[in-house]
């Protein structure tokens, strides 16, 4: 009867009718998430991934006739192309004083003799060859490096084989920051190097990630190689990036070994002090470091100078402090000055303006014109 004491009041039924399409819209979306894990799952590439054991002994600096004790270890690798050949990328540190390296694919147990063919301590990379690798490898997908560097905050999933298991594992998180900075495997080992690129991310890298790609989550594509964490910090570790690695690869490719790290040939000071930025001859609105000293037989030698105040590197302004604004998908970071010479290979030319005769160790006071140099 209309206008009852049941009119407009709602039934069990009606709710469960109103509430039907909402379940079904709930469960699409679910599904629609599933699907979208699934792809990202079947693009993640994680055959291209092998597990990599080691067997040695290191030296006593010390006492070098003496061989301390040998040890047993494992690390991840991927498969790389480098030209008609697939050979395995890893870290300089997983080969490092090994006199035995296997290496086994996902999925299975059998251990297959492999080869270092090529190292770089100074980037903390090698390359290992399988032995009968065309057989080995043939269906060990090659994995792609991606050109650019990542996008701040996009997702990164780490492929290795850490502590804790003997299967593969896959961590995830976010690019946290991009940075240039020195090694830990060179700084160990002796070597000197300048500042290099370098991706932080907030995924777990444990002992044993150690040479394992980390992916673009949504390409696919490798962003770079995992490579050391920071003991007592949180959810820090670093990755090697995708355009370093892929000049190792490339100087193999071309010339069957590496030939080192390019360096600034020249240390600086930087010039924070207003005093002292008067004295050199730059002006309010001028920044720029020290050349401090200039490496005798390095490519600047006898073109740079002590005193000179490097103003500009290929165009990139130099602050005070030694840096350079530079942009990663219109983010700006503010870099080193030396990942402009390191983050390409040997022999790229480079523009450098410096400012000369302004004063301190190159000469009077006043004012000094800039000058270009290539090297």
């Amino acid at each position: 009867m209309p206008g009852g004491p049941s009119a407009g009041r709602r039934t069990s039924s009606t709710l469960s009718n109103q509430a039907e399409p909402i379940r079904r819209g709930l469960a699409a979306a679910v599904a629609g998430g599933v699907d979208a894990q699934a792809a990202g799952a079947e693009r993640l590439p994680t055959r291209s991934v092998l597990r990599i054991f080691g067997t040695g002994a290191g030296r006593s600096y010390v006492e070098p006739w003496k061989v301390l004790t040998q040890q047993e270890w494992t690390g991840s690798g991927f498969a790389v192309r480098v030209g008609k050949d697939k050979l395995v990328l890893t870290n300089a540190h997983v080969v490092d004083n090994a006199s035995l390296l296997r290496v086994s694919r996902h999925g299975e147990s059998r251990k297959h003799a492999a080869r270092l063919v090529c190292v770089a301590h100074d980037i903390d990379l090698a390359l290992l060859e399988v032995h009968n690798g065309n057989d080995v490898l043939d269906d060990v997908p090659a994995a792609s490096f991606q050109e650019v560097l990542p996008r701040l905050y996009s997702e990164v999933k780490v492929v290795g084989f850490p502590q804790g298991g003997a299967t593969i594992c896959v961590t995830k998180g976010v690019v946290s920051r991009i940075d240039a900075q020195e090694y830990v495997h060179p700084l160990l080992k002796g070597v000197c190097t300048n500042k290099v690129l370098i991706v932080q991310i907030d995924a777990a890298i444990n002992p044993g990630n150690s040479g394992g790609p980390a992916f673009d989550a949504e390409s696919g594509m490798a962003i770079g190689v995992a490579s050391s964490g920071m003991p007592g910090a949180q959810n820090i570790g670093y990755i090697i990036p995708a355009s370093i690695a892929q000049n190792f690869v490339t100087s193999y490719a071309r010339s069957g070994t590496w030939r080192g790290l390019p360096e600034t040939g020249f240390f600086y000071r930087s010039l924070e002090n207003e005093a002292l930025r008067r004295f050199l001859g730059l002006s309010a609105d001028q920044t720029g470091v020290e050349v401090h000293s200039v490496a005798p037989k390095g490519a600047l030698a006898g073109k740079l100078k002590p005193g000179d105040v490097l103003l500009r590197v290929d165009g990139y302004e130099v602050s005070s402090e030694g840096t350079v604004s530079y942009e990663v998908h219109e983010e700006k970071v503010n870099l080193s000055l030396e990942f402009l010479i390191t983050k390409d290979l040997p022999g790229v030319p480079k523009r450098l303006t410096v400012m000369r005769g302004g004063g301190g160790a190159g000469g009077g006071r006043g004012g000094g014109e800039p000058l270009y140099l290539i090297a």
